[in-house]
């Protein structure tokens, strides 16, 4: 979706790449080429990985996956496991907030 959803000139392809393998450094696992619910269930996704959370991206305005994230944060919270949902539409002017979000969001995990 960030990669092909989005238009070059909002947010450029290299930049995702980037962004992408400096959190697969971190240790994050980026699961691509599956639907959540839909081709793995929430909780086979979280049973396979071992997921200490889950950060949701949705894009601003998409109703439909807003509408599913409640499904999606019910699923995660009833196993204990940290959520987190951004909504954005991918502007420049949602960066700071979304990486504060983020640090807290790791940090809550650490602990």
């Amino acid at each position: 979706m960030l990669v092909y959803g989005i238009p070059e000139f909002r947010l450029p392809k290299d930049i995702v790449r980037r962004e992408i393998e400096a959190l697969e450094e971190l240790g994050v696992t980026v699961v691509t080429n599956a639907v959540a619910g839909r081709s793995l269930t929430i909780d086979e996704l979280l049973e396979e990985y071992q997921a200490d959370g889950v950060i949701e991206i949705i894009l601003q305005a998409c109703h439909t996956y807003n509408i599913e994230s409640h499904y999606v944060k019910e699923t995660v919270t009833n196993q204990g496991k940290a959520y987190l949902m951004i909504e954005t539409d991918y502007s420049q002017s949602d960066k700071g907030q979304i990486g504060t979000r983020l640090e807290a969001f790791l940090e809550t995990i650490e602990k």
